[in-house]
């Protein structure tokens, strides 16, 4: 009988052989080098029980031990079989067994008693001998190697296999095979009707493999980027390779709004509704697009309050007993018009007083509008695109005006935000003055598109289910169970009809995909709070109870969650989420399994905030979000709002192809780190405040430094903060052994002679101030860059003498040009073709009669109207 032996079981039995009374064989030394051609067998035994009976017994040795087997010499008791001749005395438990004639090289067994020798129950006759131990295999042989014979197991025919058709892979084929199969094994069975018992098992068997098949070939192409159509796997594949799948974005913008005269609006409720605005009415459009506050579902940290005010509606420009009528492009100051002191200083403490330390003022911005066409002095022909966001610096300082006694505020806003048009606000028409053509407005809220919704989560509670709703803001809540707890973490699905709304990010960039969920987990036991340490210890709770903890005034104690891309690499008490959304816009959030990412507490309950919507859908026009919500809370102050500005910010997530396109070669478009001089200059001109950049190597006498030289938005000086930025930025990708100097631009300026004949009904004192204008560094009339506007010149680029005079002939009057000569500053100019800045130089024309050594353009006018 071939068995499977548990050898620590049978060494456990051998052991206690000697206590039960019994013997058995332990182990066998083979002995060959003996004369006469036999073998000696030293048999040792567990112990020394009956060792001595069977010297003393007067049979054969044949018949006390036999040997069995082998293959051309075989064991047994007739003549020439291996056999046991002699038995010597026991010496401390080892029998020693003459054998003879010594056997081949295949395995022997050595048995107690003889060959056909065993009583009823199957023991051998030679009592006092376990049946288990009672045989051991031995060889003749032990070191023959390759030449000894092997042991092969007992084998047997194998059974049957049914046949498997591998090319099934649909319902069809599979249906065809278990047909075919049925009569194989059933002779004489057909397909009758479809109805048979036989046949409807085969086609639901055949149902059941067509949707295994599928799985399994799609679980199989989930494992590969080109293959993958699940969202969540393509995005876990871009990760690899830091390529973070953009999954759309809200649109989001900003609002103007009236409140009613004499009255003031505070709201800083993150729930979300207390200010809720459409694109359109929704008491008759059911598309109508809804926008709130941009922080409704931010932690309470980082929300930001707003303050409307009435004195902020619209806001004049002191005109100075109307002699200041308006404002010119490039202005970055403005002196706004006050009814009385007491507005003036609440102008002041608005934009200069902080709530708190390191919290911004409560007003920031302006906007500056055109109300009326400065024509006519009507709504009817007004530019509705002449509006710009002014972003303020923070100063603000009140006046009287020693003539009248008016009170004025002056505020500035930042050299980046100079107003890029006119902007006229005391127009005189055929009706005499018009005053109001422009205004400034204060009143302003960021919104961000996306209904605000509130899901409640909570372990499931085992029958009879007692547990208690919810309760939140007066309202009953059921919970939601968590979906399923598995071992990398637990998992909640929200409903299926919300397509969760992220954050703005870039598309095809590093940024991290941020959604708009905020998710506060509670832990389900009452406790006691201590309102002086701000700490809440928890309780007993029955354990089929479910309510969030709770203070003493009733008031229900969150801890808010952080979102993360990812839970690998998080510690164990790391308090945070992940939210995957696949192809079919359905999102769900997952926690972490208490190694990466802290499990969620038992019996917890998890309150999901968020925003729903289609990130398209809320690219609308200007002057388009004009209905919000009426009730009790400070929308009862405002009158009326509008967006300024077009809504384009909204985009659509990115599509699973482009994916699969570009994530194995997004590497290649931007380096991770500046290898080369174009790398430092790539890098850094990604922050918003750089217009352009330049970097070369300098040897400082101990190291290599890349020096890199960056030329402002909108301006000629490089701001510390700017300064300061860039030098973090590029410090995280630099290479090491490289120093790193920010510098700014080094301007140099130009002299430049132009002589001119004018057209003969044109005033050469117009013409010149137009000329001057089209040829500055600000604005026109009409909001183009003037020709030496900083904007418009960077490092390296030479003025062509061609395009300044194409620039001077596009100015209405001009007849043509004489002569033109142009040099550095301090240079005697020359009549040539252009000339050619440094590497790190910007060319600069101020012409500032304070500032001649900022560059000059003089103008001759010859000619004209006089």
């Amino acid at each position: 009988m071939i068995s499977i032996a548990d050898q620590e079981a049978l060494e456990q039995r051998a052991d206690n052989l000697g206590v039960a009374g019994f013997n058995g064989f332990e182990f066998v030394l083979v002995d060959t080098d003996t004369a006469g051609g036999s073998a000696t067998l030293g048999v040792h035994f567990h112990n020394d029980n009956h060792l001595d009976a069977v010297v003393a017994d007067g049979r054969p040795a044949r018949d006390m031990f036999s040997v069995v087997g082998g293959h051309r010499v075989r064991g047994g008791v007739d003549a020439g079989d291996v056999q046991v001749e002699a038995i010597s005395k026991p010496v401390q438990g080892v029998l020693e067994l003459t054998v003879a004639p010594i056997g081949d090289y295949s395995t022997y067994t050595l048995k107690v008693g003889g060959i056909d020798d065993v009583d009823m129950s199957g023991d051998p006759v030679l009592g006092g001998f376990d049946p288990v131990l009672s045989a051991i295999d031995f060889k003749f042989r032990p070191g023959c190697f390759n030449l000894c014979a092997p042991n092969r197991p007992e084998t047997r025919e194998a059974p049957s296999q049914p046949v498997i058709d591998y090319l099934a892979k649909d319902y069809d084929s599979f249906r065809h095979v278990m047909m075919t199969a049925m009569e194989r094994r059933i002779p004489g069975w057909e397909p009758t009707s479809e109805a048979d018992f036989t046949q409807v098992l085969i086609s639901q068997v055949a149902a059941a493999a067509d949707e295994l098949s599928d799985f399994q070939d799609r679980v199989m192409n989930e494992a590969y980027l080109t293959r993958a159509r699940n969202r969540v796997s393509l995005a876990r594949h871009a990760r690899l390779v830091d390529y973070h799948v953009h999954q759309g974005n809200q649109a989001e913008t900003v609002l103007a709004m009236k409140v009613v005269s004499g009255h003031d609006a505070r709201f800083d409720d993150s729930s979300g509704e207390s200010l809720t605005f459409w694109a359109g009415n929704p008491e008759f459009d059911e598309q109508a697009v809804v926008f709130v506050p941009a922080d409704s579902v931010v932690s309470n940290d980082d929300r930001v309050d707003y303050w409307l005010s009435d004195i902020l509606n619209e806001i004049a420009l002191y005109s100075w007993s109307d002699s200041q009528v308006g404002l010119r492009a490039g202005a970055t100051e403005a002196d706004l018009a006050m009814p009385s002191q007491a507005a003036a200083d609440r102008l002041v403490a608005l934009v200069t007083e902080e709530r708190s330390p390191g919290e911004p003022p409560w007003v920031t911005r302006l906007l500056i509008e055109e109300l009326l066409n400065p024509a006519t002095g009507r709504q009817v022909g007004r530019d509705p695109t002449k509006r710009q966001l002014l972003e303020l610096t923070g100063e603000a300082r009140k006046f009287r005006d020693p003539v009248t006694g008016a009170w004025y505020v002056r505020v500035t806003w930042r050299e980046e935000n100079q107003l890029t048009r006119d902007y006229c606000f005391i127009a005189d028409v055929a009706s005499g003055q018009v005053t109001g053509v422009s205004a400034f407005r204060g009143n302003l809220v960021d919104v961000a598109q996306g209904r605000v919704e509130q899901v409640f989560f909570s372990a499931p509670v085992p029958p009879p289910r007692t547990a208690l709703p919810l309760v939140s803001g007066g309202r009953l809540i059921n919970p939601r169970d968590f979906e399923e707890t598995r071992k990398w973490g637990t998992l909640c699905r929200l409903p299926p009809d919300h397509r969760l709304l992220y954050r703005k990010t870039l598309p095809r960039s590093e940024e991290v995909p941020v959604s708009t969920l905020r998710v506060e987990v509670t832990d389900p036991e009452e406790g006691i709070w201590d309102g002086s340490t701000g700490t809440f210890t928890p309780g007993a709770t029955p354990p089929n109870r479910i309510r969030p903890s709770t203070a003493p005034d009733g008031t229900e104690v969150w801890v808010d969650w952080e979102e993360e891309i990812s839970l690998i690499f998080r510690e164990e008490n790391d308090e945070v989420f992940a939210v995957e959304t696949d192809e079919l816009r359905r999102s769900r959030i997952r926690f972490g399994n208490g190694r990466s990412g802290r499990l969620l507490p038992d019996r917890a309950v998890v309150r999901c905030t968020y925003q729903v919507g289609d990130g398209l859908s809320g690219n609308v026009g200007a002057d388009t979000i004009t209905h919000f919500k009426r009730g009790s809370g400070p929308e009862t102050a405002i009158s009326h709002c509008w967006n300024p500005f077009d809504v384009s910010s909204g985009r659509a997530e990115e599509p699973s192809s482009e994916v699969v396109r570009n994530a194995p070669e997004a590497y290649r478009s931007r380096q991770l780190r500046a290898v080369t001089l174009s790398d430092y200059v790539d890098r850094v001109e990604e922050l918003d405040g750089v217009s352009r950049a330049h970097a070369a190597y300098h040897w400082t006498g101990s190291w290599r430094t890349v020096r890199v030289t960056i030329d402002p938005v909108g301006t000629e000086e490089l701001e510390d903060g700017l300064r300061d930025e860039a030098l973090q930025y590029l410090d995280a990708v630099r290479l090491i052994g490289e120093d790193l100097e920010i510098r700014s631009p080094v301007l140099m300026p130009l002299d430049i002679r132009v002589t001119l004949c004018a057209r003969s009904d044109i005033w050469p004192e117009d013409l010149r101030a137009e000329l001057e204008r089209e040829l500055s560094d600000e604005y026109t009339a009409d909001g183009r860059r003037g020709f030496f506007q900083p904007d418009r010149w960077t490092f390296g680029q030479p003025v062509h003498a061609s395009n300044l005079l194409g620039r001077i002939h596009g100015v209405t009057g001009v007849d043509h040009v004489v002569s033109l000569t142009m040099a550095r500053w301090g240079w005697v100019p020359t009549d040539t073709d252009k000339i050619e800045p440094g590497d790190n130089e910007i060319i600069s024309v101020r012409n500032d009669p304070d500032h001649m050594e900022r560059g000059m353009i003089s103008l001759d006018i010859q000619g004209g109207r006089g």
